[in-house]
């Protein structure tokens, strides 16, 4: 199930005296999810339909994975047009090459135990939470996300090809969103 992190906002009864000083209403925050792209199509979009998805945006650096099957290049585009599902590639959303690399070089090490592992991928986590709340901000009030939000979407998904949820940087994403 989707996590919900939506907030219902109660107006207060308007007189003339309140309407002069009254402040606008803050926006609805959107109830957010993340998904894989590591399933058949016909599940990957019944889980979006089940969920009622109605944005989906893609956190992944590039869109040409060659394993990425459906969600591979424009596909995956064209798919969420013909079940009425919004979709936008944000790849400001993804993590730097950088920092993939670093992970990589210790945690595909040959001699790397599990604490080093572990290590690393705390290491990873924390470079991309910094990463999209402190460098790219992707908050702001003039970023996409953040239109994505508080826009006509009631439900967005946010897409990755990691198959679990743990073990992917959209956990992180959606905790910064949080």
């Amino acid at each position: 199930m989707p996590e919900q992190l939506g907030i219902s906002f109660v107006s207060p009864v308007q007189t003339p005296e309140t309407q002069r000083s009254r402040l606008p209403r803050p926006p609805t925050l959107t109830t957010v999810c993340g998904i894989s792209c590591g399933m058949s199509a016909r599940h990957f979009f019944g889980t979006l339909a089940a969920a009622r998805v109605t944005m989906l945006v893609d956190t992944r650096q590039t869109t040409a994975y060659r394993d990425a099957r459906f969600a591979y290049g424009d596909d995956l585009a064209y798919a969420c047009e013909e079940h009425d599902i919004g979709y936008a590639h944000v790849a400001e959303l993804a993590p730097t090459q950088d920092l993939r690399a670093a992970y990589h070089r210790i945690a595909d090490g040959k001699s790397a135990g599990r604490d080093e592992r572990a290590t690393a991928w705390t290491a990873f986590l924390k470079g991309y939470a910094r990463l999209i709340a402190t460098e790219r901000k992707v908050l702001r009030d003039e970023s996409p996300l953040r239109e994505l939000l508080y826009g006509a979407h009631e439900r967005v998904a946010f897409l990755c090809a990691c198959q679990h949820h743990e073990d992917c940087h959209r956990r992180v994403l959606l905790g910064v969103i949080a």
